[in-house]
Protein backbone atom coordinates (compact mmCIF):
# COMPACT_ATOMS: atom_id res chain seq x y z
CA UNK A 1 0.00 0.00 0.00
CA UNK A 2 2.86 2.52 0.80
CA UNK A 3 4.50 1.42 -2.64
CA UNK A 4 1.36 2.05 -3.98
CA UNK A 5 0.56 5.53 -2.70
CA UNK A 6 4.08 6.41 -3.16
CA UNK A 7 3.78 5.62 -7.15
CA UNK A 8 1.00 7.41 -7.24
CA UNK A 9 2.34 10.61 -5.54
CA UNK A 10 5.26 10.22 -7.70
CA UNK A 11 3.24 10.11 -11.38
CA UNK A 12 1.15 13.15 -9.96
CA UNK A 13 4.18 15.00 -9.54
CA UNK A 14 5.66 14.28 -13.01
CA UNK A 15 2.00 14.92 -14.38
CA UNK A 16 2.21 18.42 -12.69
CA UNK A 17 5.39 19.04 -13.90
CA UNK A 18 4.68 18.09 -17.67
CA UNK A 19 1.88 20.52 -17.40
CA UNK A 20 3.93 23.38 -16.06
CA UNK A 21 6.43 22.68 -18.76
CA UNK A 22 3.11 22.50 -21.24
CA UNK A 23 1.87 26.06 -19.71
CA UNK A 24 5.18 27.51 -19.93
CA UNK A 25 6.21 26.66 -22.98
CA UNK A 26 2.61 28.01 -24.22
CA UNK A 27 2.82 31.15 -22.39
CA UNK A 28 5.83 31.73 -23.86
CA UNK A 29 4.90 30.79 -27.73
CA UNK A 30 1.59 32.92 -27.41
CA UNK A 31 3.87 35.72 -25.85
CA UNK A 32 6.72 35.97 -28.80
CA UNK A 33 4.07 35.33 -31.20
CA UNK A 34 2.55 38.80 -30.02
CA UNK A 35 5.49 40.44 -29.72
CA UNK A 36 6.19 39.39 -33.27
CA UNK A 37 2.73 40.86 -34.29
CA UNK A 38 3.67 43.83 -32.52
CA UNK A 39 7.05 44.65 -34.24
CA UNK A 40 5.75 44.21 -37.43
CA UNK A 41 2.60 46.63 -37.24
CA UNK A 42 5.39 49.37 -35.11
CA UNK A 43 7.99 48.40 -37.39
CA UNK A 44 10.64 47.06 -35.41
CA UNK A 45 13.61 45.36 -37.57
CA UNK A 46 14.89 42.87 -34.48
CA UNK A 47 13.00 41.37 -31.79
CA UNK A 48 15.27 38.86 -29.06
CA UNK A 49 13.50 37.94 -26.28
CA UNK A 50 14.45 37.88 -22.66
CA UNK A 51 12.50 35.67 -20.11
CA UNK A 52 12.15 35.79 -16.79
CA UNK A 53 12.40 32.92 -14.30
CA UNK A 54 8.79 31.75 -13.25
CA UNK A 55 10.00 30.76 -9.95
CA UNK A 56 12.83 33.77 -9.18
CA UNK A 57 11.19 36.45 -11.08
CA UNK A 58 14.76 37.42 -12.36
CA UNK A 59 16.04 38.20 -15.33
CA UNK A 60 17.32 35.29 -17.44
CA UNK A 61 19.17 34.05 -20.79
CA UNK A 62 16.66 30.92 -20.28
CA UNK A 63 15.29 29.50 -23.05
CA UNK A 64 11.29 30.06 -24.03
CA UNK A 65 10.20 26.72 -22.42
CA UNK A 66 12.11 27.68 -19.01
CA UNK A 67 9.90 31.18 -18.17
CA UNK A 68 7.62 33.52 -19.75
CA UNK A 69 8.31 36.29 -22.35
CA UNK A 70 8.74 40.02 -20.03
CA UNK A 71 9.88 42.28 -22.37
CA UNK A 72 12.41 42.63 -25.69
CA UNK A 73 16.12 43.96 -25.97
CA UNK A 74 15.12 46.21 -28.31
CA UNK A 75 12.71 47.92 -25.72
CA UNK A 76 9.56 46.96 -27.91
CA UNK A 77 6.86 48.49 -26.07
CA UNK A 78 9.22 51.74 -25.26
CA UNK A 79 9.30 51.85 -28.95
CA UNK A 80 5.69 51.85 -28.98
CA UNK A 81 5.24 54.40 -25.94
CA UNK A 82 7.30 57.08 -28.10
CA UNK A 83 5.45 56.29 -31.90
CA UNK A 84 2.14 56.91 -29.81
CA UNK A 85 4.20 60.60 -28.26
CA UNK A 86 5.83 61.39 -31.57
CA UNK A 87 2.52 61.07 -33.38
CA UNK A 88 0.72 62.92 -30.25
CA UNK A 89 3.15 65.39 -30.62
CA UNK A 90 2.89 65.85 -34.25
CA UNK A 91 -0.74 66.44 -33.79
CA UNK A 92 -0.20 69.62 -31.25
CA UNK A 93 2.19 70.76 -33.57
CA UNK A 94 -0.42 71.06 -36.35
CA UNK A 95 -3.05 72.16 -34.11
CA UNK A 96 -0.43 74.90 -33.18
CA UNK A 97 0.66 76.05 -36.54
CA UNK A 98 -3.22 76.25 -38.04
CA UNK A 99 -4.01 78.46 -34.61
CA UNK A 100 -1.73 80.80 -35.46
CA UNK A 101 -1.26 80.72 -39.19
CA UNK A 102 -1.70 84.29 -40.45
CA UNK A 103 -4.10 85.16 -43.49
CA UNK A 104 -3.47 87.99 -45.50
CA UNK A 105 -5.83 90.11 -47.32
CA UNK A 106 -5.82 92.57 -49.70
CA UNK A 107 -6.82 96.26 -48.62
CA UNK A 108 -6.96 99.98 -50.09
CA UNK A 109 -4.89 102.59 -49.40
CA UNK A 110 -7.29 104.33 -46.80
CA UNK A 111 -5.82 100.76 -44.63
CA UNK A 112 -2.62 102.86 -44.13
CA UNK A 113 -4.36 105.97 -42.80
CA UNK A 114 -3.59 105.40 -39.17
CA UNK A 115 -0.22 103.87 -39.93
CA UNK A 116 3.19 104.42 -39.03
CA UNK A 117 6.68 103.25 -41.24
CA UNK A 118 9.94 103.33 -39.34
CA UNK A 119 12.87 102.43 -41.58
CA UNK A 120 16.24 103.47 -43.15
CA UNK A 121 16.53 105.16 -46.75
CA UNK A 122 14.52 101.67 -48.53
CA UNK A 123 11.83 103.11 -46.38
CA UNK A 124 12.54 106.61 -47.06
CA UNK A 125 12.24 105.99 -51.02
CA UNK A 126 8.75 104.31 -50.23
CA UNK A 127 7.60 106.98 -48.78
CA UNK A 128 8.75 109.83 -51.42
CA UNK A 129 7.62 107.29 -54.56
CA UNK A 130 4.59 105.14 -53.35
CA UNK A 131 2.91 106.81 -50.67
CA UNK A 132 0.20 104.45 -48.94
CA UNK A 133 -2.90 106.33 -47.94
CA UNK A 134 -2.27 109.43 -44.99
CA UNK A 135 0.16 106.79 -43.27
CA UNK A 136 3.38 108.72 -41.76
CA UNK A 137 6.97 107.57 -42.54
CA UNK A 138 9.73 107.88 -40.11
CA UNK A 139 12.79 106.94 -42.10
CA UNK A 140 15.97 108.31 -43.47
CA UNK A 141 19.13 107.16 -44.65
CA UNK A 142 21.79 105.35 -42.62
CA UNK A 143 19.00 104.01 -39.83
CA UNK A 144 19.83 101.70 -37.92
CA UNK A 145 18.52 100.11 -34.65
CA UNK A 146 21.31 101.58 -32.92
CA UNK A 147 20.65 105.61 -33.43
CA UNK A 148 16.93 104.95 -33.97
CA UNK A 149 15.75 106.64 -30.95
CA UNK A 150 18.50 109.36 -31.33
CA UNK A 151 17.61 110.51 -34.88
CA UNK A 152 15.28 113.33 -35.71
CA UNK A 153 13.45 112.59 -38.28
CA UNK A 154 10.43 115.47 -40.52
CA UNK A 155 7.83 114.02 -42.60
CA UNK A 156 4.77 115.14 -44.78
CA UNK A 157 2.49 115.20 -41.39
CA UNK A 158 4.63 116.45 -38.76
CA UNK A 159 7.53 118.40 -38.11
CA UNK A 160 10.89 117.87 -37.80
CA UNK A 161 10.87 115.43 -34.12
CA UNK A 162 12.16 112.02 -32.67
CA UNK A 163 10.34 108.91 -32.43
CA UNK A 164 9.88 109.02 -28.93
CA UNK A 165 7.92 112.16 -28.92
CA UNK A 166 6.46 111.08 -32.42
CA UNK A 167 4.78 107.76 -30.19
CA UNK A 168 3.87 110.12 -27.68
CA UNK A 169 1.77 112.61 -29.56
CA UNK A 170 0.02 110.23 -31.78
CA UNK A 171 -1.46 106.95 -32.00
CA UNK A 172 -1.84 104.32 -34.58
CA UNK A 173 -3.40 101.35 -35.13
CA UNK A 174 -0.98 99.36 -36.46
CA UNK A 175 3.33 100.26 -36.86
CA UNK A 176 5.69 98.63 -39.93
CA UNK A 177 9.49 98.26 -39.06
CA UNK A 178 12.41 97.76 -41.36
CA UNK A 179 15.69 98.06 -40.06
CA UNK A 180 18.66 95.86 -40.21
CA UNK A 181 20.31 95.89 -43.55
CA UNK A 182 23.05 99.20 -42.26
CA UNK A 183 23.57 96.84 -39.01
CA UNK A 184 25.01 94.31 -41.18
CA UNK A 185 28.62 93.68 -40.26
CA UNK A 186 27.67 93.60 -36.04
CA UNK A 187 27.67 91.10 -34.24
CA UNK A 188 24.35 89.45 -34.77
CA UNK A 189 23.76 88.73 -31.15
CA UNK A 190 23.97 92.84 -30.58
CA UNK A 191 21.74 93.29 -33.74
CA UNK A 192 19.53 91.03 -31.84
CA UNK A 193 19.61 92.73 -28.29
CA UNK A 194 18.79 96.20 -29.27
CA UNK A 195 16.18 94.78 -32.10
CA UNK A 196 14.07 93.46 -28.99
CA UNK A 197 14.93 96.60 -26.88
CA UNK A 198 13.30 98.65 -29.87
CA UNK A 199 10.47 96.26 -30.14
CA UNK A 200 9.68 96.74 -26.25
CA UNK A 201 10.08 100.21 -26.23
CA UNK A 202 7.62 101.10 -29.26
CA UNK A 203 5.16 98.41 -27.43
CA UNK A 204 5.52 100.50 -24.27
CA UNK A 205 4.37 104.08 -26.06
CA UNK A 206 1.99 102.16 -28.34
CA UNK A 207 0.56 99.36 -26.20
CA UNK A 208 -2.68 98.92 -29.00
CA UNK A 209 -0.54 98.79 -32.31
CA UNK A 210 0.30 96.27 -34.48
CA UNK A 211 3.28 95.68 -35.08
CA UNK A 212 4.42 94.67 -38.47
CA UNK A 213 8.22 93.18 -38.48
CA UNK A 214 9.40 93.70 -42.39
CA UNK A 215 11.90 91.39 -43.67
CA UNK A 216 15.07 93.13 -45.12
CA UNK A 217 14.94 93.36 -48.66
CA UNK A 218 17.61 91.19 -50.29
CA UNK A 219 21.10 92.45 -52.30
CA UNK A 220 22.23 92.31 -55.07
CA UNK A 221 25.11 89.37 -56.47
CA UNK A 222 27.25 92.94 -57.28
CA UNK A 223 26.79 94.63 -54.26
CA UNK A 224 27.47 90.99 -52.12
CA UNK A 225 31.15 90.62 -54.34
CA UNK A 226 31.41 94.31 -53.52
CA UNK A 227 31.15 93.24 -50.03
CA UNK A 228 31.02 90.01 -48.99
CA UNK A 229 29.19 91.25 -45.52
CA UNK A 230 26.10 91.87 -47.26
CA UNK A 231 25.85 87.97 -48.60
CA UNK A 232 22.47 86.81 -48.57
CA UNK A 233 23.68 84.08 -45.76
CA UNK A 234 24.34 86.59 -43.04
CA UNK A 235 20.66 88.77 -44.47
CA UNK A 236 18.28 85.45 -43.90
CA UNK A 237 20.51 84.99 -40.66
CA UNK A 238 18.95 88.55 -39.49
CA UNK A 239 15.54 88.19 -41.03
CA UNK A 240 15.22 85.33 -39.08
CA UNK A 241 15.82 86.98 -36.31
CA UNK A 242 13.30 89.51 -36.54
CA UNK A 243 10.77 86.75 -37.63
CA UNK A 244 11.54 85.07 -34.00
CA UNK A 245 10.39 88.28 -32.16
CA UNK A 246 6.70 87.79 -34.01
CA UNK A 247 4.08 86.16 -31.90
CA UNK A 248 1.25 86.20 -34.29
CA UNK A 249 -0.90 88.13 -31.94
CA UNK A 250 0.23 91.67 -32.16
CA UNK A 251 3.29 91.24 -33.38
CA UNK A 252 3.73 89.87 -37.51
CA UNK A 253 6.26 89.29 -39.88
CA UNK A 254 6.11 89.48 -43.75
CA UNK A 255 8.65 88.97 -46.43
CA UNK A 256 9.24 91.02 -49.56
CA UNK A 257 11.64 88.38 -50.27
CA UNK A 258 9.74 85.42 -51.61
CA UNK A 259 7.84 87.73 -54.38
CA UNK A 260 9.86 86.90 -57.96
CA UNK A 261 9.37 90.37 -58.93
CA UNK A 262 11.89 91.51 -57.17
CA UNK A 263 14.42 88.74 -56.50
CA UNK A 264 15.56 85.99 -58.96
CA UNK A 265 15.39 82.05 -58.11
CA UNK A 266 18.53 81.89 -55.99
CA UNK A 267 17.22 85.04 -53.65
CA UNK A 268 19.20 87.54 -55.68
CA UNK A 269 17.59 91.38 -56.03
CA UNK A 270 17.14 91.05 -59.38
CA UNK A 271 19.25 93.51 -61.69
CA UNK A 272 16.78 95.41 -63.60
CA UNK A 273 14.99 96.04 -59.91
CA UNK A 274 17.75 98.18 -58.67
CA UNK A 275 20.48 100.25 -60.37
CA UNK A 276 23.11 100.17 -56.86
CA UNK A 277 22.28 96.73 -55.80
CA UNK A 278 20.49 97.70 -52.80
CA UNK A 279 17.51 100.43 -53.37
CA UNK A 280 14.32 99.55 -55.79
CA UNK A 281 14.10 101.61 -59.15
CA UNK A 282 11.15 103.84 -58.87
CA UNK A 283 8.68 101.39 -60.60
CA UNK A 284 9.57 98.96 -58.46
CA UNK A 285 8.73 101.12 -55.16
CA UNK A 286 5.02 100.91 -56.50
CA UNK A 287 5.30 97.34 -56.31
CA UNK A 288 6.63 97.08 -53.45
CA UNK A 289 3.29 99.44 -52.03
CA UNK A 290 1.36 96.95 -54.04
CA UNK A 291 2.82 94.02 -52.23
CA UNK A 292 2.15 95.62 -48.96
CA UNK A 293 -1.68 96.36 -49.77
CA UNK A 294 -2.11 92.64 -50.63
CA UNK A 295 -0.37 91.37 -47.73
CA UNK A 296 -2.24 93.12 -44.66
CA UNK A 297 -2.66 91.52 -41.59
Amino acid sequence: MKGRGLYRRNDRNRTSCRGKRRTKRAVAITSTAVAILLATVFGVSHVKPIYVNAEKHNETNAEPNEGFLLKEEDSLFTKMAEKIKWEAYEKEVEEYVESHKVVFHTVDESYFDHTLFIGDSRTQGLSQHARLGKADYFAQAGMTVFNLFKERVSDCGFGTTDLKTLLQKRKYERIYLMLGINEIGYPMNGIKNQYEAVLKEIQALQPDATIILEANMHVARKKEKANPSFRLANIEELNQIIASFADQKQIFYIDVNEVSTFVDEEGYLRDDVSVDGVHPNVPYYKNWAQWLCENAV
